[in-house]
């Protein structure tokens, strides 16, 4: 038997393969032999029989390896390349009728990050999922740090944002406080098959960015992770990975994640700690009124002018900031008409059926929950940035994947799709389980 896997496993080019498809196959084998001295065989003619019903080890070999191999999804990629040229052209249009003192970024910073995502992403599109995986936790842990020094440190924009400068440059620790959430799905892998113990862990992973993204007194950002990562835990309880009660779990957390939010922000009304903006803001949206709420109104306003194709009477840019970062879906179909802007919510809504499919297509546990949590990630930004476009969500800080401007929302992209390439590429690499395998084993 272990002359035949030899000379089988010698025909599979993936190195990462071999031990998964040997263990499957010495399965198979050794199954076969049980039944065959069940059937009267002597010890040595079960062996030989098993093996000789496994056919040739060379043509056996080549048929697996022609499975068994990395793939590149051309359809995704194609996908990015399609919107990211759209944003191009459109951050482009902007700077070029706006010009560089009205817009947030100017085209060709624009496009230095999309170059650098671009990069980004090729490089962590090869680099194998699962030893992402295995130092999820330092990695989180770094992020962690990250965030508290750009809390402590960072600068501060509208009374919210926190940033990382780097030269002239300057990257919203936020946005790339993102790239946390498939972390996350990994680090809740390493507590399977624990109980409310491991649970508990998990909930902490999860509290801690959540705290210090709260800090930075951006409230709908910390919504709208702390959503993404409680999706994450929802699909880790709902496959089995912890062994508690699921009904009971998932009710207690839904009915904190939802709750909390509307509580949290009485007490922080009552006890005054919001700052002034936020008060207006949320003032403005329920009243519709006052001067805070200027930019839903002007939203509102706009789609009496729209018309569905072409430009509209009055220019977008008007009236609304950050024309071409929070807003530019409106630019896009105040220049363009509403079939434009339709088309690029059906690009947008297949670009997220590809990343779905992409995970939901793996039979990896561990690459399925981190294909998730980049996919539920692209999910809330776009429709987060979709609703307060349409006006029917207070204006807050936003950003469309690919789309908007600003070096973190376009960084975070790319890495995330990243992630979701390399997830693709080793589908057919492992089994949907890795066993007994610590996730820190496979660097071995």
């Amino acid at each position: 038997m272990d002359e035949y896997l030899e000379k089988l496993l010698s025909q599979i080019r993936s190195k990462k393969a071999r031990p998964f498809i040997e263990e499957e196959i010495r399965g198979h084998i050794e199954d076969q032999i049980a039944e065959n001295l069940k059937n009267g065989m002597s010890p040595d003619e079960a062996r030989a029989a098993a093996v000789r019903d496994m056919g040739d080890p060379v043509q056996a070999g080549i048929s697996l390896d022609t499975v068994h191999k990395p793939q590149t999804a051309w359809g995704l990629l194609a996908f990015v390349a399609l919107i990211s040229g759209i944003g191009t052209f459109l951050q482009m249009e902007i700077s070029r009728q706006l010009g560089d003192g009205t817009s947030y970024m100017d085209g060709t910073q624009y496009v230095f990050f999309v170059m650098t995502g671009i990069v980004l992403m090729s490089i962590v599109q090869y680099v194998d999922y699962t030893r992402i995986a295995a130092y999820a936790k330092w990695i989180g842990a770094a992020i962690l740090l990250v965030g508290g020094y750009a809390v402590l440190f960072g600068s501060m924009a509208n009374g919210s944002l926190y940033y990382i400068t780097i030269g002239s440059y300057h990257i919203s620790s936020p946005f790339l406080g993102f790239i946390y959430v498939p972390l996350y799905g990994a680090i809740l892998y390493q507590y399977y098959g624990q109980g409310y113990r491991g649970l508990l862990k998990s909930l902490i992973w999860m509290l801690l960015p959540v705290v210090i993204l709260g800090r930075a007194n951006s409230i709908s950002m910390t919504f709208s992770f702390a959503i993404c990562l409680s999706v994450v835990l929802t699909l880790a309880v709902a496959k089995g990975w912890f062994k508690v009660s699921k009904w009971k779990v998932l009710t207690a957390l839904w009915s904190v994640v939802l709750l909390l939010p509307i509580l949290g922000l009485f007490l922080l009304y009552k006890l005054q700690i919001l700052a002034p903006y936020q008060i207006m803001r949320l003032k403005t949206f329920a009243t519709g009124g006052g001067e805070a709420g200027y930019v839903t109104a002007a939203l509102r306003e706009s789609y009496q002018s729209l018309t569905w194709i072409g430009a509209m009477d009055q220019q977008a840019g008007a009236k609304l900031p950050d024309l071409n970062a929070d807003y530019i879906f409106t630019y896009l179909w105040s220049e363009y008409g509403i079939l434009a802007g339709i088309l690029l919510c059906c690009l947008l809504g297949i670009l997220l059926v590809l990343v779905f499919g992409a995970a939901l297509h793996q039979k990896n546990e561990l690459g399925f929950m981190m294909g998730c949590g980049c996919g539920t990630v692209f999910l809330t930004q776009t429709g987060l940035n979709i609703m307060i476009n349409l006006g029917l969500f207070p204006a807050c800080a936003t950003s469309l994947p690919f789309l908007s401007a600003g070096g973190g929302n376009i960084l975070l992209s790319y890495t995330l799709m990243g992630i979701v390439l390399s997830i693709y590429r080793y589908k057919n690499i492992y089994p949907r389980f890795f066993g007994r395998r610590a996730v820190s084993s496979l660097l071995r």
